[in-house]
């Protein structure tokens, strides 16, 4: 594994394969999975920036909490990246209870307040 060989700098191999690509795309997406911490980490190595869909259940908090560990150890490697946002789905707009919820368990999970969730 990659990773065993070069160590920490193996984190940035997706971002040395964009780099061609980079003056053809005003934008990048990759979506990666919480629990698929290989990705994640790859992701976070490549990123200027995240944005983050999550549900307000229970796998969408436990996945908030997994990509903030991530992205405390990413910032070592990529210092660049930041959290651009959080977007909640599945919920309704009305359902302020909930959104302070999630606001609170963001700003906990990343160390910081959000103005907006």
């Amino acid at each position: 594994m990659r990773v065993q060989t070069s160590g920490r700098a193996a984190f940035l191999a997706l971002a040395d394969a964009l780099v061609p690509l980079t003056g053809h795309y005003d934008l990048v997406v990759v979506d990666s999975p919480p629990e698929n911490v290989m990705l994640v980490d790859l992701a976070l190595g490549a990123a200027r920036w995240v944005l983050m869909p999550t549900r307000s259940d229970s796998g969408g908090l436990v996945g908030i909490r997994l990509v903030a560990e991530r992205f405390s150890l990413a910032r070592e490697i990529n210092p660049s990246v930041g959290l651009l946002g959080v977007v909640l789905f599945g919920t309704l707009s009305s359902a302020r209870a909930i959104h302070a919820e999630v606001r609170a368990d963001v700003a906990a999970a990343f160390g910081g307040g959000f103005d907006r969730c």
